[in-house]
């Protein structure tokens, strides 16, 4: 017995094994994981296997070892061929046809060596020396069978190779770790199966492996950080990515571009690579890139909204290589945002109408419906800020107030309509000679107030003297031959600020000269009798 090896032997499995479990738990969140398991397992296998060609077992036990030792070998071997595959390209997936295959030849190869047919798997096996040990020499089909193995090892290894080439800094580390876990073995085992060197110093190599393999797992991460392949990455992309070179020439398209290129132009050809941009996407489009925009929305097709992002692409010495062209149809967002602006506008007219209308409704709220003047609610605030003005200014502002004279006469001799055009008439008049800033309103009534800011009392005297004069000179036709003659009796006051007098008290004082004016005979005009700035 050699116990050395066997302990060596020993140590390698419980480290493959130990690290097959914990890798089997990954299992759901890893593709790479299974893999490694099963090739870790069969290291398991294969190292325990050799422990007992090298301990002092009975020949039949030693025989049955050699022939079940290909069980792990053939595992070990499937494992790492698919763990290679898998890291190389995570979107990888043994097929059943290649699972089958892969089974089968551990299975072919553990019956040639318990049967031997013709001496063609071992030319001789014997035990020698006792405790006995094995010693073998290989035939034909223990060469094919390794054959087999190393052809299944060297594609991922190569694989490996330039997969690790194009990974980040963050991820080779862990390709470099399996690479080593993956080739030691086949280093060592290839001279003893080709030159016949002996393989008692194989136990070291197992063990190495294994460690190789449990720091990638359990230090490097490499089953939580599996890089995704770029053409995983770009193809489930579900933005258009088109790449174009400087002479406007397409070297590159994923899937998500070449859908939306058939669906805006069902004639695109199969082979897009090398063909002219501008024959595929549109002059339009191309004269936008050309343009240099980084990003715009553009009309790809009728009705077809494209929001187009592009990105230059540079080598080390500055040289533009190319461009990337990442478009996404927002056809939908277009019509929306054009469907939004539409109801913004119509919310904006409907608000301007409402506006309007408020405005008329105020408007309307502060005249009167026959005679189209302000009503006396407006007129009071009107007097009250042409009073506030007039203080402030130290200037004064006179009141007239005008009524019709015997208009129930009017009414009762011809009638109501009559009555009515008379107002109407008077108020035409009185409009007619208004003048900037000045307020006319209808009080109530037969009466009509006029608001003159900075005039004198002699000023507004002569101002409502006017106006009775001009509504005497225009008789009222009625529905008959005739005419009547209206006449207007006045009553002024005007105040300057310094006696406090307020719009109420104002107009009372106005109230009271008109009172004067139609005690004295009406059809004309009497001046407050206080005290005024003249």
């Amino acid at each position: 017995m050699q116990e050395p090896l066997v302990s060596l032997f020993l140590l390698s499995s419980v480290v493959s094994a130990g690290t097959a479990l914990l890798a089997w738990r990954h299992r759901r969140s890893s593709p790479a994981a299974t893999a490694l398991a099963v090739a870790m397992l069969g290291l398991a296998w294969w190292s325990g296997s050799q422990a007992v060609l090298h301990s002092a077992l009975p020949y039949a036990v030693l025989r049955t070892a050699l022939a079940l030792v290909f069980v792990g070998v053939g595992g070990a071997v499937a494992g790492f061929y698919c763990l290679g595959r898998v890291v190389a390209a995570p979107d990888w997936r043994p097929t059943r046809r290649l699972a089958a295959l892969l089974c089968l030849e551990p299975a072919c190869t553990v019956a040639l060596g318990f049967l031997n047919p013709g001496s063609l798997f071992y030319r001789s096996v014997a035990a020698v020396g006792d405790p006995p040990v094995i010693e073998r020499e290989i035939g034909p089909l223990y060469l094919a069978h390794a054959a087999f193995c190393y052809a299944l090892l060297v594609w991922p290894v190569v694989a490996l190779v330039r997969h690790r080439r194009q990974l980040p800094a963050a991820y080779r580390p862990q390709v470099t770790s399996l690479l080593l876990a993956s080739t030691i073995p086949m280093a060592v085992e290839l001279p003893a199966v080709l030159l016949g060197f002996p393989d008692d110093y194989t136990p070291v190599v197992f063990v190495l492996s294994g460690l190789a393999a449990s720091w990638a797992v359990f230090r490097q991460g490499l089953l939580r950080l599996v890089p995704v392949a770029r053409d995983l990455v770009v193809d489930t992309v579900t933005d258009a990515i088109l790449v174009i070179d400087p002479l406007g020439r397409v070297l590159d398209i994923n899937a998500s571009g070449l859908a939306l290129l058939r669906r805006l132009r069902p004639s695109t050809p199969d082979r897009l690579i090398g063909l002219p941009a501008v024959e595929l996407i549109g002059p339009t489009v191309v004269g936008e890139l050309d343009r240099g925009q980084l990003r715009d929305v553009v009309e790809a097709a009728p009705g077809c909204y494209l929001d187009f992002r592009i990105s230059l692409l540079h080598d080390a010495r500055g040289r533009q290589l190319g461009r990337v062209v990442v478009a996404r149809d927002v056809s939908e967002q277009h019509a929306q945002q054009l469907a939004l602006e539409a109801a913004n506008a119509s919310l904006e007219a409907q608000l301007a109408e409402i506006d309007r209308l408020r405005a008329r409704l105020a408007e309307e709220a502060t005249r009167d419906s026959l005679t189209g003047l302000h009503n006396r609610r407006y007129l009071v605030r009107a007097l009250d800020r042409a009073l506030s003005a007039g203080r402030a200014a130290g200037r004064p502002v006179a009141v007239v107030l005008i009524d019709v004279d015997h208009f129930k006469r009017v009414n009762d001799t011809y009638g109501h309509g009559a009555g009515d055009r008379a107002l109407k008439a008077v108020a035409r008049i009185l409009q007619s000679s208004l003048r900037r800033g000045e307020t006319l309103a209808r009080y109530g009534g037969e009466e009509f107030v006029l608001v003159i800011p900075g005039a004198t009392l002699d000023t507004a005297v002569a101002r409502a003297e006017a106006l009775r004069g001009a509504c005497a000179a225009q008789p009222l036709r009625t529905r008959g031959d005739g005419a009547v003659r209206v006449t207007l009796s006045a009553g002024v006051a005007v105040t300057d600020g310094s006696d406090g007098r307020t719009a109420s008290t104002l107009l009372d004082s106005a109230d009271t000269a008109l009172y004067a004016a139609k005690a004295e005979g009406r059809d004309r005009v009497i001046a407050e009798r206080l005290t005024a700035p003249r």
